[in-house]
């Protein structure tokens, strides 16, 4: 199963709508873990999910429930810098999210979903696009990497930002960070070689043409609860 999944962070409304318009270009549903009200139109195929952040000086349930109230339908969460705490999950249950999306196993063959307390169920993860850059000196963009023919789920993670920049080294990102909501500014650091966005497109390529079904997040969670007795 591959499923696309997409983490705002914060992002200005044109960098989030440049990610939402490859996609619909392509006729793929992603999962959005948003971090903030927005006003990007994101269609009905997609998924919207919750991206909370505990950083902020505020209780974690009070964190949970504003995002809640701006996304009322969330059945899931994936904490910013996956931050994962055992006395989130009686929180998570209390406000109807179903699953979480905070292991990281990078690569990792032969993944599947797997249960937490409180009926949460955890959906790991295969890639984020960022930790990726990272985990090697000469990032690959090539699609091969991932070997997608083979059993397994892949949950991939790509950033807006990353997709707007085509980022292929952070420590151009850093340097345009300051300029996080200013777009125009941004595109001064835009990458036109190999990156981020050529990846991204890569992937949706390679589902496109090989009549590949992507699903959300939330029907691997229906999915999984259907053949699972958890």
């Amino acid at each position: 199963m591959i499923s696309i999944t997409i983490d705002v962070d914060w992002a200005h409304d044109e960098i989030l709508e440049k990610c939402v318009s490859i996609l619909d270009e392509y006729k793929i549903s992603a999962t959005f873990f948003c971090t903030h009200k927005h006003n990007v139109h994101i269609g009905n195929n997609h998924e919207l999910a919750i991206h909370p952040s505990y950083n902020c000086g505020e209780s974690h349930e009070k964190t949970i429930k504003k995002l809640m109230e701006i996304y009322p339908q969330a059945k899931g969460v994936r904490s910013h810098c996956l931050y994962t705490y055992s006395k989130l999950y009686p929180i998570y249950e209390k406000y109807g999210l179903e699953y979480e999306s905070n292991y990281l196993m990078y690569k990792l063959k032969g993944m599947k979903p797997f249960k937490m307390i409180n009926n949460i169920l955890q959906i790991p993860i295969f890639f984020v696009d960022d930790t990726h850059i990272v985990m090697s000196k000469n990032a690959n963009f090539k699609i091969e990497q991932f070997n997608l023919e083979e059993e397994g789920l892949k949950v991939f993670v790509f950033h807006p930002i990353h997709i707007f920049l085509n980022t292929r080294k952070l420590k151009v990102y850093q340097k345009a960070k300051k300029y996080y909501h200013e777009p125009e500014r941004l595109k001064n650091f835009y990458n036109e070689g190999e990156g981020t966005c050529s990846l991204f497109i890569r992937l949706l390529n390679y589902v496109e043409i090989n009549s590949i079904k992507v699903y959300t997040m939330n029907e691997i969670n229906n999915v999984w609860r259907s053949r699972t007795d958890l």
